[in-house]
């Protein structure tokens, strides 16, 4: 019999750094000659991970797609997307074991003294990513989220959601998302026809409370980690002009201040050929509260902070 193989070599129990001579090239001319040095032993660490247990964890997590829950045994509404246990696990792998996420925007990670650089954190998620792209989808966005409140939100929308988008468990963890794409647009986001309008009943005399200004009117197509806690979307207040310059940036919590759902729902999720193990869904916003983030006439620049981050984890995978 003919021996394949050869021909269809397998990668598994490979390390993934250790095999891999030309990002240990790039990384000594992008590293300073210390964070090299230190950064050898967690890459290796990955390296490893990813190949063996990463790998073996993909292969069940894709196959076991998420499903949607849209009512409880009452018949309320509570869109929960429930997720396969080894999801969970590359998760916890991804955002806590590693902290891929959060190194970048606080000290303390994998007992990292400072904030790890850029090259160093993409070095983590090109290994990673090589096991298993779907859960880094959503450890993107989180890292971008955090990335556009950390440049342009106020202090207090710092203060209250920076510590769940860069925490080090997944127990005080809050993912992030980004839901952009509508059906009239597609890719021109300039078309976006979700509505933002001032809350009825915002209370400006509420001392310093942090309230959501806002809520949102729309439907938004390609929703990707539709279970995020924390959603940055683009709306365009009534009023506004077209195109990308009447649109606001605002900042969509799952779960308000007082334990109940916002206000919107999740009508299915997508079919799709790859990222299989994360859930992409189709959402209707009906009055959801938001927060604004940054100036209220240029929220496109302000999200395309996110968009080009999120891009360059993309070319990762």
């Amino acid at each position: 019999m003919f021996d394949l193989a050869h021909l269809m070599p397998d990668s598994k129990g490979v390390n993934f750094y250790t095999s891999d001579p030309n990002l240990t090239f790039l990384l000594k001319h992008c590293l300073t000659e210390e964070e090299f040095v230190r950064a050898q032993e967690i890459l290796c660490d990955l390296g490893a991970v990813a190949s063996q247990r990463m790998d073996e964890l993909a292969e069940i997590a894709n196959r076991s797609v998420p499903q949607l829950v849209q009512y409880d045994k009452r018949g309320q509404r509570i869109d929960e997307i429930i997720f396969h246990p080894a999801y969970h696990e590359l998760e916890k792998i991804a955002y806590e074991e590693f902290a891929i996420a959060a190194c970048t925007h606080r000290p303390g990670a994998f007992g990292w003294p400072e904030r790890v650089s850029q090259p160093f954190k993409f070095a983590m998620a090109y290994l990673a990513m090589q096991a298993e792209a779907g859960v880094f989808c959503p450890v993107s966005m989180t890292d971008a989220l955090a990335r556009v409140l950390e440049k342009y939100a106020s202090e207090p929308l710092k203060q209250r959601f920076l510590p769940g988008l860069t925490a080090l468990n997944m127990a005080e963890l809050k993912q992030g998302a980004m839901f952009l794409t509508e059906k009239q647009g597609g890719s021109d986001v300039g078309q976006t026809a979700t509505v933002a309008k001032p809350r009825k009943d915002f209370d400006p005399l509420a001392g310093d409370e942090l309230q959501p200004e806002w809520e949102l009117w729309g439907d938004k197509w390609f929703c990707s980690n539709a279970s995020a806690e924390l959603i940055l979307t683009l709306a365009r207040p009534e009023g506004a002009p077209a195109g990308t310059r009447g649109l606001g940036l605002f900042l969509v919590p799952r779960v308000l201040d007082d334990g109940t759902r916002n206000h919107y729902v999740i009508h299915r999720l997508k079919e799709k050929l790859g990222t299989r193990s994360m859930a992409s869904g189709e959402v209707t916003l009906q009055g959801a509260l938001a927060y604004q983030v940054g100036e209220l006439d240029r929220g496109f620049v302000h999200m395309t902070e996110m968009i080009n981050l999120t891009r360059v984890w993309s070319d990762r995978h």
